[in-house]
This record gives structure tokens, sequence and C-alpha cells, in this order.
């Protein structure tokens, strides 16, 4: 999903021309105090990156394109995965760049891989 599907978008309005806002679920979560769940942010584009680190850093989510300043309702939580290659110790060595700018902002939670009878349970 790109920034701009997670933030929202103008839609067409069932009046010919006229277009109305539409928030993307990541703009509704801040709004409704809800959890987002982002599986493999070490993939994630840039520009999905660029959008969350000064949420996750000041609460609030600026909608680019508009003036709205979404500030994030009690309960917003991010939870994110990353997918760490075999061997990388800690997310703070996933690197510079995207996810550079993000790692202060998490904690980790490191998970062994699970066994195959448990991934059939979970």
């Amino acid at each position: 999903m790109d920034a701009k599907a997670l933030l929202g978008a103008y839609v067409s309005s069932e009046t010919p021309g006229e277009f109305k806002w539409q928030p993307g679920p990541l703009s509704l979560a801040v709004q409704r105090g809800l959890w987002v769940l982002i599986e493999d942010l070490d993939r994630a584009p840039l520009e999905v990156v660029a959008a969350l680190a000064p949420l996750l850093a000041s609460g609030e989510l600026s909608i680019p394109g508009r003036r709205d300043v979404l500030r994030a309702a009690p309960g917003f939580q991010v939870l994110a995965t990353v997918s760490r290659p075999a061997g990388l110790r800690s997310i703070g060595a996933l690197g510079v760049g995207a996810m550079g700018t993000l790692v202060a902002q998490w904690t980790l939670v490191p998970l062994e891989h699970l066994p195959d009878a448990e991934v059939g349970r979970v």
C-alpha cells in the first residue's frame, strides 16, 4: 500500500465534476484511536515511512495537499513487523535510510521462528 492509500485521497462524488475527501485507513485510525498493523515495515516504500515518522515522533499526522493535521486520539498505536535477515542482531542494524528514521521510535520484541505445528495452531 502506498502513502496515498494509507492517508486518503479525493474521490469523485455523486455530483459530476465534484470531489470529496475520503480518509484512508491510517487517517481513520489516528482520528478514532485504533491500532494499525503494518507488516514488513522494512519493505515499505520511503513515502510510507516518511508519513509515519512525524506521526510517531509527535502524535500528529499531516495530510499532504490538505491543511489538516490530525492529532492521534487516545488508544492509537502502531504495531509493525520487520523481516530481519538471519544474523541481524537488532532493528538498528537494518541500517540507514528509510528504516533508520524510525528506529528510535520502536520497542523491539524479537520472536523466534515457530515450529510448523505451532504455526498451524496460530
